[in-house]
């Protein structure tokens, strides 16, 4: 390669990783809970119920007696704070007792003034056309008429008090009259009224909830708590302390946890890589690797910024991948052969290429098929490597491929003689026993596979963050303060969900639920409470129902029922609980429904997806192993037009599946929804290894070794720098140890088993196989090009004769 074509690559290499270095700035992750959970029936509810009444709040909880929460400068200041979060763009509605005062003396005080008003008026129509009947002039009967309007207004606001007797009681409706907000708030005896009870859920705790709209970001939430964190600061509540949390809240934090992580993790995988390759490989070649595939890592962010990919916590599990498997194309880029010494040259570096291109490509097909999960994190891990598969290989001949072969540093720096020494053992157990180590190896991974659905198993955002994580603490404190810490809702749907026979089932339904509740639990709050309550304890009829529904103030009711009275919600407040006891909840809590003729009632929310989505997940990573496995298969068969070829790509792969499953079962390591598709991605990513392996056998036998010593070489050279490969990638999912989120630190150990497993098993299971599989057919292949050939013979026992 000439010096400007050199430089030519290093220029478009160097705009690439500056324009792709721009647009990772511009990646945000995505931590909702909705993108751990699988499409169902549940989160078509919940999206249903995000767009009808918003998504799971946001709490703002006040701990102090009700009495302080609700004093003249606490409530002033509570009443300020609910207004400004109104105003945060991504907020469907705020609901605190603030506004709710607010509301109710403005509205008290509009009565007592229309009344008025109308008073006056009328005496002043009187007045003006008394004076026009006595002939006066047109002005004089309006002056008459403003006169006796004023006149009015004075008399009758002597007697205002007489009219309104519950303004003598309290004193005039306002946020600054504690007579009027006792009186208004609480029952005599100190208790909260019933219709206020979702503001005040215990002694002692005091409530703003915040609804985020349908299409609001875990930047609402950020901005939610910063604005609450700032409005407190300049005007700090007395006697009273506040937390922030809900759901929305963790998976902020936890968002916000995971790039930190992700900022930690790269650095550590970069320079544990490097150790190895330093340690592994020998000359200027072990310095290549990781700088290409971290411009290739940059590149799948820029792509992924370009696409407008949705970017999931699997752009963090994606990270050691890509470095891994970047780095694994440099190595066996510049990995000789058998008969391969010195630098690569443009001719070694086009045919180890092509073996490169098919492990990749199936690498890619497997990775794909994670695209058809219906987990959303799943479906963007699969994309994530997709992409990034591509983005490497753009690095790779940009970077990689000109400094290979004009600066001279290809497999002269193969890798150390101890390992190759190590690698070739290896393969030599693999063939000594070929039939008992072929037996045991498909024995285990067979059991292992059968194993897979009794994997533990879990969808709780609070097993994917640290216990030490604010939010979290924050969260066992909402739900000491208020006997719940999670929000379930049934979305009730009827042409109108106001109607008698509707709003009687809701109450049966609101007693039956709150039955199943844990003890201290607050009790389910729906259109229905107001109803009757206001309607002196009794279902109201139809026209009593929207006479009630017209003088409520919307304010109470916009988040129990739509305008148009299509859908309405029972809120359920749960305690914090153990996902399979929550889904043994959620089950009975669908049993007890029941609605009657032409309504539907669904379970809503974070948790019913979050225990719904643990339910079917190891069954869900079993078929998409199955899946990833078609896929690879039909790649690889599509390429090489070879069912052998193929059968040794994938044997290993699939019993390294199996055989990592085994130990996760055994180990009893928890599985979450990344984990859980572990063994396709094993199956993606360490296919290339079978592949690398099987196609550097066929050019050792090409080259004229027996199939015996053919198997030994690979075993040493081409085994070696595949189990460079598998350290490396192994060290970028160890990285991972360094998060603080369980739920990386648990894909990072389960993906090194995986990867662990795989290298093993090529290197014990390619040699046995391919002595097998591929040997006979190239022995035939030759014979037969021999044979044709004029003046030529070519036995079988001159390419090294079948496996003796």
């Amino acid at each position: 390669m000439t010096r400007l074509r050199l430089l030519v690559c290093f220029a478009v290499a160097a705009v690439l990783l500056g324009a792709a270095g721009f647009g990772a700035t511009r990646l945000g992750l995505d931590a909702r809970t909705a993108t751990l959970a699988p499409a169902s029936q549940a989160s078509d509810a919940t999206a249903e119920y995000a767009r009808s009444f918003g998504g799971d709040p946001v709490v703002v909880l006040v701990q102090a007696p009700w009495q302080v929460a609700t004093g003249t400068r606490n409530l002033i200041i509570l009443a300020s704070l609910e207004g400004r979060l109104q105003h945060v763009p991504g907020v469907r509605a705020v609901e605190g007792p603030g506004t709710l005062v607010n509301s109710a003396a403005t509205a008290a005080l509009d009565v007592a003034l229309t009344a008025l008003r109308a008073d006056a008026k009328t005496a002043g129509d009187a007045a003006r056309a008394t004076a026009q009947k006595a002939g006066r002039s047109a002005a004089d009967a309006e002056a008459a008429a403003r006169a006796e309007e004023v006149a009015t207004l004075r008399r009758d606001t002597v007697s205002l008090l007489d009219r309104f007797p519950q303004i003598r009681e309290t004193g005039v409706p306002s946020l600054d009259n504690p007579r009027f907000v006792s009186a208004f708030l609480f029952r005599r005896d100190g208790s909260v009224k019933p219709l206020y009870r979702s503001f005040f859920p215990r002694p002692g705790a005091t409530l703003v909830a915040v609804r985020l709209a349908d299409n609001a970001g875990l930047g609402t939430v950020r901005q939610l708590r910063d604005t609450v964190t700032a409005t407190l600061r300049q005007f700090p509540l007395q006697g009273a302390q506040v937390v922030v949390s809900g759901a929305p809240v963790v998976e902020e934090a936890l968002t916000r946890a995971s790039a930190t992580d992700l900022r930690a993790v790269l650095p550590v995988a970069a320079i544990a890589m490097i150790a190895i390759l330093l340690l592994l490989l020998r000359g200027r070649f072990a310095l290549l690797p990781v700088p290409v595939a971290l411009a290739g890592v940059v590149y799948t962010a820029g792509a992924l910024d370009l696409l407008r990919r949705p970017t999931t916590l699997a752009a963090i599990a994606a990270v050691p991948i890509l470095l891994g498997l970047i780095t694994d194309y440099v190595v066996q880029l510049g990995a000789g052969g058998a008969r391969e010494d010195g630098a690569a040259t443009m001719a070694t570096v086009r045919r180890r290429a092509r073996a490169l291109g098919l492990a990749a490509g199936a690498t890619a097909a497997g990775a794909l098929v994670l695209v058809v999960s219906p987990i959303p994190v799943v479906r963007s891990i699969g994309m994530v490597v997709a992409i990034g598969v591509a983005c490497g290989l753009l690095a790779l001949l940009l970077i990689a491929v000109p400094l290979l072969v004009r600066g001279r540093i290809g497999a002269g720096g193969g890798t150390r003689a101890r390992l190759q020494r190590i690698t070739g053992c290896i393969g030599a157990a693999g063939m000594r026993r070929s039939t008992a180590v072929l037996a045991v190896a498909l024995i285990t991974g067979a059991a292992g596979l059968a194993l897979a659905p009794l994997q533990r198993t879990t969808t709780d955002i609070r097993n994917f963050a640290s216990s030490g994580l604010p939010a979290l603490r924050d969260l066992g404190t909402l739900e000491r303060a208020t006997g719940a810490g999670a929000e379930i809702a049934v979305l009730v749907d009827a042409p109108d969900v106001t109607a008698p026979a509707v709003t009687a089932w809701m109450l049966a339904a609101e007693k039956r639920l709150a039955g199943l509740l844990p003890a201290g639990a607050p009790p389910p709050v729906s259109i229905a409470d107001l109803l009757v309550t206001v309607n002196q304890g009794k279902v109201p009829d139809p026209a009593t129902q929207r006479q009630i529904l017209a003088g409520l103030p919307p304010y109470l009711v916009q988040n129990l029922v739509t305008a148009d009275r299509r859908h309405a919600s029972v809120a359920i407040g749960i305690p914090l609980q153990d996902l399979a006891q929550q889904e043994r909840l959620l089950a009975r809590m669908r049993d007890t429904l029941s609605p009657p003729p032409g309504a539907n009632a669904r379970l809503a929310g974070d948790a019913v997806l979050a225990a719904d989505g643990e339910a079917g997940l190891a069954s869900s990573g079993l078929l998409m192993d199955l899946l990833a496995l078609a896929a690879v298969g039909a790649v690889l068969l599509l390429v090489t037009r070879s069912a052998r070829r193929t059968v040794v790509g994938l044997v290993p792969m699939v019993l390294a599946t199996g055989w990592t499953t085994l130990v996760v079962v055994a180990l009893r390591i928890q599985v979450n929804p990344i984990t859980a598709v572990l063994g396709a991605l094993v199956i993606a990513l360490a296919t290339e290894f079978s592949v690398i392996w099987s196609a550097r056998f066929r050019e050792a036998l090409a080259a004229g070794l027996a199939p015996a010593e053919a198997a030994a070489t690979t075993s040493a050279r081409t085994g070696s720098a595949i189990a460079v490969s598998g350290l490396t990638l192994c060290a970028g999912f160890l990285a991972l140890a360094v998060s603080s989120s369980p739920l990386l630190r648990s894909f990072g150990l389960v993906a090194g088993l995986g990867v662990a497993a795989a290298v093993l098993a090529v290197l014990l299971l390619c040699p046995p196989l391919c002595i097998r599989l591929l040997a006979p057919a190239h022995a035939r292949a030759t014979s037969g090009a021999a044979s044709a050939t004029p003046g030529h013979t070519l036995s079988y026992d001159t390419v090294g004769g079948g496996n003796r």
